[in-house]
């Protein structure tokens, strides 16, 4: 894998290398883009010190005014990272935001945690490893966050089934 990128200063480089790499040794893993975009910006922050993470009233509104039950399925496809506005920007965000659940809200040990990264799979948005390693739908963690809705990966509703596939 080969990474080329343009920056103007060394801490944009350092994040971007780390972010970039991140998904590189991820690459071989079957898992959703969400998971995947979540970790590589969770590396940023570890490693960088970088604080990318930012949730305030007026994201969250958006977030409200944007997903819905046809949205969140674009979501956990992969596809509404490929919608320039508002939907590549939240996407980032509520990456972000289940990912801290996972983290802290659940508390989920280390294993736990490994054991949902090595078992989540793009063909459902990770919501067979959910259920089986936190006894709990992804739709749970994102009802937590934006209350009541169809939230659930529903793959058999996905028009593009056959295209899904990790990026």
């Amino acid at each position: 894998v080969h990474f080329a990128f343009s920056t103007t200063d060394y801490s944009s480089y350092q994040t971007v290398l780390v972010h970039e790499l991140t998904h590189g040794c991820l690459r071989h893993l079957p898992i959703p883009v969400w998971l995947n975009e979540a970790l590589a910006m969770r590396m940023e922050q570890v490693i960088c010190g970088s604080d990318i993470f930012r949730l305030d009233r007026e994201i969250y509104d958006k977030h409200t005014a944007h997903w819905d039950a046809v949205t969140i399925q674009q979501f956990w496809t992969g596809e509404s990272w490929g919608i320039p506005g508002d939907s590549f920007e939240l996407s980032y965000n509520l990456a972000q935001v289940l990912w801290r659940k996972i983290e802290a809200d659940l508390a989920a040990p280390r294993a736990a945690i490994l054991q949902f990264i090595l078992s989540a799979h793009f063909v459902d948005g990770g919501e067979a490893a959910c259920r089986a390693v936190f006894d709990l739908s992804l739709g749970d963690l994102v009802m937590d966050f934006l209350g009541e809705g169809s939230w659930a990966p529903t793959p058999d509703r996905w028009p593009n089934q056959a295209l899904v596939s990790k990026t």
